[in-house]
């Protein structure tokens, strides 16, 4: 179980060329990793997560059409680089709010789609409660998301994660649930 006590960073938001490594990463930081891609075959891509009590929270495909979201242990991950929170972004999402939505994540099979709901978009949606992919960018990673992807809700401070009847929805109004609040 993560810890309620996580301490808050507050530092500033580093462009994708001037990252931190292994070393500086922090709870609370955005990571990208230099993920193998077996889809790919040769290719190595960026995959995202975000670090909570020195655990990475990240989405990882399934298949082609379906991810789950999974909580490991941040040493098992090499090239790991540090982006911190982007302040130029508003309503990040409380501590504690992060870790109720997180718990009930972990486990779920959800949509994916390598380029309208990756990894990228759900780990935006966790910190921010939205995503923000608008531009293609050379990865991917921040696409708009697609219809099917379960992130058209946006999140706000203040709503209650824990609550039975919390739900994510895609852009057709479909209601996704989530794992029940854990003990």
């Amino acid at each position: 179980m993560l810890s309620r006590m996580a301490r808050s960073v507050g530092r500033s938001w580093c462009c994708s060329f001037t990252t931190r490594n292994m070393e500086t990463v922090e709870d609370w930081d955005m990571v990208r990793i230099w993920w193998e891609s077996t889809e790919m075959r040769l290719a190595r891509v960026f995959h995202w997560g975000i670090v909570i009590d020195s655990f990475l929270f990240h989405f990882i495909s399934i298949n082609e059409t379906a991810g789950v979201a999974q909580l490991d242990p941040l040493r098992n991950y090499r090239d790991v680089y540090s982006l911190g929170p982007n302040p130029r972004r508003k309503k990040l999402l409380a501590h504690e709010e992060i870790i109720a939505l997180t718990n009930r994540l972990v486990g779920v099979i959800l949509p994916y789609d390598r380029l309208f709901c990756n990894c990228r978009h759900y780990t935006d949606y966790v910190i921010y409660g939205r995503t923000f992919g608008v531009t293609p960018n050379f990865d991917g990673s921040n696409w708009r998301i697609g219809k099917s992807c379960p992130l058209h809700r946006k999140l706000e401070r203040g709503m209650n994660f824990e609550d039975d009847d919390f739900y994510l929805l895609d852009g057709h109004k479909l209601k996704h649930k989530i794992n029940p609040t854990p003990d």
